[in-house]
């Protein structure tokens, strides 16, 4: 049984296979608590930029940032009802700005986790691009123990 679980969701299909998983080892009575957490891609300010790129970037960020946040939280709402309906107990829901893998390591860690939940491939795109996988990174960067989903 895990105490805690971190499952980290980005919307991407393997992040909705990582969450029935969880939903799966719920159903078995095999955890108690879930963290579900979204990230938001970092700012700007947080990567290594040009000053031209920094202010295109900062300023679609401020743009974006409310509603992106707004798409993390309906996410974990969701989220949420799946694993209710699977008969969870205690969900907490985080959505956090910031550099992905390094939140969900940070999560884990406040939180006291046991597992961290994720799928083998998120959305990617230009900040995958820019930080490298977070699946990776989170395996290399964490004590804690790392379901990756396909």
């Amino acid at each position: 049984m895990f105490k805690t679980v971190v499952l980290a969701l980005d919307g991407s299909e393997h992040a909705e296979h990582a969450l029935e998983t969880v939903a799966g080892l719920v159903s078995d009575g095999s955890v108690d608590t879930i963290h579900l957490l979204n990230v938001v891609p970092p700012r700007a300010s947080e990567m290594v930029l040009s000053a031209e790129s920094y202010i295109e970037i900062e300023h679609a960020y401020v743009a974006t940032l409310g509603y992106e946040t707004d798409l993390g939280k309906e996410l974990l709402a969701r989220a949420s009802k799946t694993l209710t309906a699977a008969g969870a107990n205690w969900i907490h829901e985080h959505v956090i700005s910031g550099d992905p893998a390094r939140k969900v390591v940070e999560l884990a860690d406040e939180v006291g986790a046991d597992l961290i939940v994720l799928g083998r491939r998120g959305l990617g795109g230009l900040t995958g691009a820019l930080l490298g996988s977070v699946t990776r990174r989170v395996q290399h960067e964490t004590s804690v123990a790392v379901l990756t989903v396909a």
